[in-house]
C-alpha cells in the first residue's frame, strides 16, 4: 500500500505531530499568526512553482500552528504535590447527571474555572457534587457558582476502586463540591443538550420497566452509553477480564445499529434517499447518547463508507478512519488527549494492520471448516485489537489482562446478541409487552452468562496483572506477538517463538511481589495512610490527620479499601479524621483499633526510619 493511497490518514497524523510540537513550544498568539501567515505565503509561492509536495507540507505547518493555540495540554496542576481544596468560580453548562440522591447530586459540566491561586482554565470538563441539594439544575442549563475545587492525590494501590481512574474514564479534568445557595442559573436551558438528556432518560426508564435491575443496567450502557448504573462488582469483572470495552459505545455498537437501520430502510429503492436517511438516523442515535467520542468516530466512518458505496469508489478503511479523526480533531484538537479517542483509534488500527497477518497464520489449520473459520477469525480479531490497546489500558489503568483474548472470544458474541435482543425488546415493547418479554429474557440470559464467564476467567491467579509492572509486561507481550506474526517462514516463526518464550519467562519471574514491601504511604488531602505489611495475610493501617484538619471528610476510596481488604487486622489513628473512620467501621469485629499517642508515633517513625511524619508529606 502506497502512502498516496491514504491521504486522509497521512494528513491526520501530520497535523497531530506538528500541532503537538508547536503546542510544546508555548508560542504566543502574535508569533503563531506570523508563522501561519509566512507559511501561507510560502505555500502559495511553491504552488505557483508547481512544487506541490513542498507547498502541501508548508500549508500543514501553517494550519498546525493555528491548531496548536487551541490545544489545551494543561490537564493537571502540580500533579506531584498534595494541594488543599481551594475556592474557585465556575461558569458553564450542565451536561449530564451521573447520580441523584437526597444527600447529593453528581453533575458533569463543561465551562470555565476562575481561581485567585491558579491560572484561568477555559472550556474544561468538571465533576460537580452538589451537597444537600434544595433544588437541582438540569442538563442544558447554564450556571455560575462558587465551588470548592479538589485536587486528587494518590490512590490505594490494592484498592478495587480508583477515583482518579474513574474521572479519567469519564474524561473529567476536575472534581469539585458546591451547595445549592451558591448556584445561580444564568441562562435558559440549551434545548440541544436537554432534549438529548430527556430522550436518554426516557429510554432508560423504559429499559428498567421491561428488564430486571442488573440486566437493565447493562442494556442501558449498551444502548445509551450510560455505564453509571452498573454495579461495581460487574464493572470490575469486565475490567479484569479485559472485556470492559464492550460496555462502552464503540464502532461495534454503532455498526450494529447502522446494520439494523439500513435493513429497516430496505423498502426504499432510491439508494441516495436510503443512504441519507440512514446517515441521519445514525447521527440521531449518536446525539441521543450524548455524542460520545467513540460513537461519533464510528458514525463518521460508517457515513464515509455509505457515501463512497454510492459513488462506487474503492473504499480504503484507513482513509475512513483518517477522515473521521481529521474531522474530530479540527472540531476539538484536545480530543487527541481523550482516553476513549486513543483507545478507539488504536483498536481500529490494530484490526486494520494486524488482523490479516494473524488470520493468515490460522489458514493452514482451518481447511475450509466453517466452525473453525468463525472461531479463529474471532480470535484473530480480538488479538489484533488487543495488541495495540492493552499497553494503553495498562498505562492508564495499571492492569494487564492475560485472559482477555479468550474471554473476549466468548463474551463479545454473547454481548452482541444481548444488544440485538435488547434493541428488539425495546422497540417491540411499545407494541406488545408480552412479545417483548421473549427478547428480554434472551438478552438477560446472554448478559448473565457473560458475567459468569468473566467471573470464571478472572478466578485464576495468572489471569491478570495489576500494578506498575503491568504496562511493561503489556508492551513486552504486544511486541512479542507482532514479532511473531511477521515471521516470513515456519522456521523463522519457530526460532522467534523459542526466543520470545524464554524472554517472556524471564519477564514474568521478575514481576515484583507487593507483599515484600515493608510499608507504603498514601498521601491524601485530609490525611495520610501508612500501610504496614506484617505477612501475606495480615496488614496494619495507620491513619494520620493532616495539619489544621478540624472536621471529618469522608474519603470513599479509604472506606472502599477497608471494606474490601480482608487482610487488615488493626487500624491505628490520630485526630478527628481517624476517629471518624474508626467509628464508621466499629461494627467490624475482625478489625481492632488503637489511638496513637506522640510516644507511639515517634517509635513507629524510628523503627521504619521515616524522615518525616506522614501527615506532613506534600510530595508523592
Amino acid at each position: 500500500m502506497k502512502i498516496t493511497e491514504i491521504p486522509a490518514i497521512k494528513l491526520f497524523l501530520l497535523l497531530i505531530l506538528i500541532s503537538i510540537t508547536f503546542s510544546l513550544l508555548e508560542l504566543d498568539i502574535a508569533t503563531i499568526y506570523i508563522v501561519s501567515g509566512v507559511s501561507l505565503l510560502f505555500s502559495i509561492f511553491f504552488l505557483v512553482k508547481k512544487k506541490l509536495f513542498i507547498s502541501y507540507f508548508i500549508c500543514i505547518i501553517g494550519i498546525s500552528s493555528l491548531i496548536s493555540y487551541r490545544i489545551n495540554y494543561f490537564s493537571e496542576i502540580y500533579p506531584t504535590k498534595i494541594i488543599p481544596s481551594q475556592k474557585a468560580l465556575f461558569k458553564g453548562e450542565i451536561k449530564d447527571i451521573l447520580k441523584y440522591s437526597e444527600k447529593y447530586i453528581k453533575y458533569i459540566a463543561v465551562g470555565d474555572l476562575y481561581s485567585p491561586e491558579l491560572p484561568t482554565v477555559k472550556n474544561t470538563k468538571i465533576l460537580l457534587t452538589l451537597i444537600n441539594p434544595r433544588f437541582s439544575a438540569l442538563p442544558g442549563e447554564y450556571i455560575v457558582s462558587d465551588i470548592n475545587l479538589n485536587f486528587h492525590s494518590e490512590d490505594f494501590s490494592n484498592s478495587n476502586f480508583s477515583f482518579r481512574k474513574y474521572l479519567k474514564s469519564l474524561e473529567i479534568d476536575w472534581n469539585a463540591t458546591l451547595f445549592s445557595n451558591k448556584i445561580t442559573i444564568t441562562h435558559k436551558e440549551n434545548l440541544f443538550t436537554s432534549t438529548s438528556y430527556n430522550i436518554r432518560k426516557n429510554i432508560q426508564k423504559k429499559i428498567y420497566e421491561i428488564f430486571d435491575k442488573n440486566s437493565a443496567a447493562i442494556v442501558s450502557a449498551l444502548t445509551t452509553g450510560d455505564k453509571s448504573l452498573i454495579d461495581t462488582e460487574t464493572k470490575q469483572n469486565f475490567v479484569l477480564s479485559g472485556t470492559a470495552h464492550i460496555l462502552a459505545l464503540s464502532g461495534l455498537h454503532v455498526g450494529l445499529i447502522s446494520f439494523i437501520i439500513f435493513n429497516l430502510l430496505s423498502f426504499i429503492n432510491n439508494k441516495w434517499i436510503k443512504s441519507i436517511l440512514s446517515i441521519l438516523l445514525i447521527f440521531i442515535f449518536v446525539y441521543i447518547t450524548g455524542f460520545q467520542t467513540s460513537a461519533l468516530r464510528a458514525a463518521i466512518m460508517i457515513s464515509v463508507y455509505i457515501i463512497m458505496l454510492n459513488f462506487e469508489r474503492k473504499i480504503n478503511p484507513l482513509n475512513s478512519i483518517g477522515l473521521a479523526g481529521l474531522i474530530l480533531f479540527l472540531i476539538n484538537p484536545n480530543i487527541i488527549f481523550s482516553v476513549s479517542f486513543q483507545m478507539s483509534f488504536l483498536s481500529v488500527l490494530g484490526i486494520l494492520f494486524l488482523y490479516p497477518k494473524i488470520y493468515e497464520k490460522f489458514t493452514g489449520i482451518i481447511n475450509n471448516n466453517k466452525i473453525l473459520n468463525f472461531v479463529f477469525s474471532s480470535f484473530a480479531l480480538t488479538i489484533s485489537s488487543s495488541i495495540l490497546l492493552s499497553p494503553l489500558i495498562a498505562y492508564y489503568f495499571d492492569i494487564f489482562s492475560i485472559i482477555s483474548p479468550f474471554a473476549n472470544l466468548l463474551v463479545v458474541p454473547l454481548m452482541i446478541l444481548a444488544l440485538s435482543f435488547g434493541l428488539f425488546a425495546l422497540l417491540i415493547s411499545f407494541l406488545s409487552i408480552n412479545i417483548a418479554e421473549i427478547y428480554t429474557l434472551s438478552s438477560s440470559f446472554m448478559i448473565k452468562l457473560s458475567n459468569e464467564i468473566n467471573k470464571f476467567a478472572i478466578s485464576f491467579d495468572w489471569s491478570y496483572i495489576k500494578g506498575d509492572f503491568s504496562i511493561w509486561l503489556a508492551f513486552f507481550i504486544s511486541f512479542i506477538i507482532i514479532y511473531l506474526i511477521f515471521s516470513e517462514t515456519n522456521r523463522h516463526f519457530m526460532f522467534r517463538f523459542v526466543v520470545s518464550t524464554c524472554l517472556l519467562f524471564l519477564a514474568i519471574l521478575n514481576i515484583p511481589e507487593k507483599q515484600n514491601k515493608t510499608y507504603e504511604i498514601v498521601a491524601k488531602q485530609n490525611f495520610s495512610a501508612l500501610i504496614l505489611n506484617k505477612d501475606e495475610k495480615s496488614e496494619y493501617l495507620l491513619i494520620f490527620d493532616r495539619k489544621n484538619n478540624n472536621r471529618y471528610y469522608k474519603d470513599f476510596e479509604l472506606s472502599n479499601y477497608i471494606k474490601n481488604n480482608n487482610k487488615i487486622k488493626l487500624i491505628a489513628y490520630t485526630g478527628i479524621f481517624g476517629n471518624n473512620v474508626v467509628n464508621d467501621i466499629n461494627k467490624n469485629e475482625k478489625i481492632s483499633n488503637l489511638e496513637l499517642g506522640i510516644r507511639e508515633q515517634t517509635l513507629i517513625f524510628s523503627l521504619l526510619e521515616l524522615k518525616e511524619n506522614p501527615s506532613t508529606i506534600i510530595e508523592f
